[in-house]
């Protein structure tokens, strides 16, 4: 067979979906997520999935979309904290809120319909500064995970900044962090790392041990963000500025709604 053709064949196979999206990393959906407005554009900071809806951050702003598309469904301005905008965030399914990692300025509870803060606390002293953080629903009393990229550990809190508990882990340069209390075999903490390429690290919230790890489905050296929508991954390609819905776990893996007896004895 001619080899231009085979190649067109493959090419429009693909773009058909004849191939499965059956491996690890394989992406499901992607879309634009930069923000043009007159004279220029923002690239996204951090995102959370929640509802359907993707809420991301920018330097001053953030944005409500459709999951499905990125269709911008809302604009709202954010206010600015002490020396700092919020990077990253994750979505509070129990208060219908965002929480909002903001570097050394601590967490902030950003109300997704106003654009306001209504919560917020200073970071405890052991924690310098917040590059990830993700929301687990399991843990009612405390659900915040996040870390600060420098201490090589991640960080246990309740929702007024308390540690409950910390995990060594053997990662450094962490860009994002995502809980899956969904899947069946787990709980899952995920974290996207670019020490040396983009990867993604499933962990034992426990022990903090890696379970499996695989490639960041991104064109370049760097990755921003990470957050769970249930089912899939999601992460933000640096150097195009898309989002990327993206398989986590082996195929056929069953996806359930996890025990929280069984998730909350991990932690007595």
């Amino acid at each position: 067979m001619n080899k231009t053709r085979t190649t067109v064949a493959l090419v429009a196979c693909w773009a058909a979906g004849a191939f499965a999206t059956s491996y690890l990393g394989s992406v499901v959906t992607s879309w634009d997520a930069t923000y043009s407005y007159p004279g220029g554009g923002k690239a996204p900071f951090g995102f959370a999935y929640g509802n359907g809806y993707m809420y991301v951050t920018y330097d001053e702003l953030f944005t409500k979309r459709e999951s499905s598309a990125g269709t911008i469904v809302d604009v709202l301005g954010l206010p600015k904290v002490p020396r700092q905008y919020p990077e990253e965030a994750a979505y509070d399914p129990d208060r219908s809120r965002i929480w909002c990692g903001c570097s050394e300025a601590g967490v902030y509870l950003l109300h997704p319909e106003t654009g306001s803060y209504v919560a917020s606390f200073p970071l405890p002293g052991t924690i310098p500064k917040v590059v990830a953080i993700c929301y687990d629903r399991s843990l009612p009393s405390a659900p915040l995970w996040l870390t600060d990229g420098i201490t090589w550990r991640i960080w246990n809190l309740t929702t007024g900044g308390s540690i409950v508990r910390s995990v060594r882990m053997s990662i450094n340069k962490v860009e994002g962090l995502a809980f899956d209390n969904d899947t069946a075999g787990g709980p899952y903490l995920f974290v996207a790392a670019c020490f040396d390429k983009p990867l993604i690290y499933a962990l034992d919230p426990a022990t903090g041990s890696v379970l499996y790890t695989f490639s960041a489905p991104v064109t370049g050296d760097r990755l921003q963000g990470l957050t769970w929508d249930g089912e899939y991954l999601w992460t933000n390609d640096s150097k195009t500025g898309y989002v990327l819905q993206f398989v986590a776990h082996e195929p056929n893996t069953t996806i359930t709604p996890a025990s929280v007896g069984r998730i909350r004895a991990l932690f007595r």
